[in-house]
């Protein structure tokens, strides 16, 4: 998250719309507060983590570099094509990767892992950012990532519809508590 609205908000800044990059802006405060709560109470080690905590700053600083880098070494019009590109793209990896649990819910016939509140949300996020993107922007980059992000969703909430919160393994489970 936090590299996602860093390069949304850079690419915002440079199309000056206050639509981007204010709004990435607030996403990016909350993404660092959350990453700080989450190093403060998470465990150190788990096996479900994809990377260490220091890996996410390396990325994060990296990404932050690119951020500042492009926009001196490019055209402002060449900078936001190349941060907007990118920024597509970390949106896109980053609206799927709740599907990486596919194969799980599937084999589990239990869709545990999918939390709904967080689903609905992203729906709506992404409904919202598509009109905006489509009617308003007339961008692209805005609204591709978001109907694509909104396709996630909706595979996300089927996979809820279908396979709820447990099939025969987490009835077994949720009947011996």
């Amino acid at each position: 998250m936090i590299a996602n609205c860093l390069l949304w908000g850079t690419y915002g800044a440079l199309k000056k719309e206050p639509k981007i990059y204010v709004t990435n802006g607030i996403g990016l405060l909350f993404g660092i507060f959350y990453f700080l709560r989450f190093i403060k109470f998470a465990p150190s080690k788990s096996p479900s983590y994809p990377g260490s905590i220091s890996q996410h700053i390396l990325a994060c600083l990296g990404v932050l570099i690119v951020a500042i880098g492009v926009p001196m070494l490019l055209s402002v019009s060449d900078a936001s094509n190349v941060l907007g590109n990118l920024a597509v793209l970390f949106c896109i990896a980053m609206f799927g990767s709740p599907l990486s649990a596919l194969k799980t819910v599937i084999k589990t016939k239990s869709a545990t892992s999918i939390p709904l509140p967080f689903t609905i949300a992203t729906c709506l996020n992404c409904i919202f950012w598509s009109v905006v993107g489509i009617f308003q922007m007339k961008d692209v980059k805005v609204f591709l990532p978001n109907v694509f992000g909104l396709s996630f969703g909706l595979a996300q909430v089927g996979l809820k519809l279908i396979f709820r919160d447990g099939g025969s393994k987490g009835k077994t489970v949720a009947s011996t508590q």
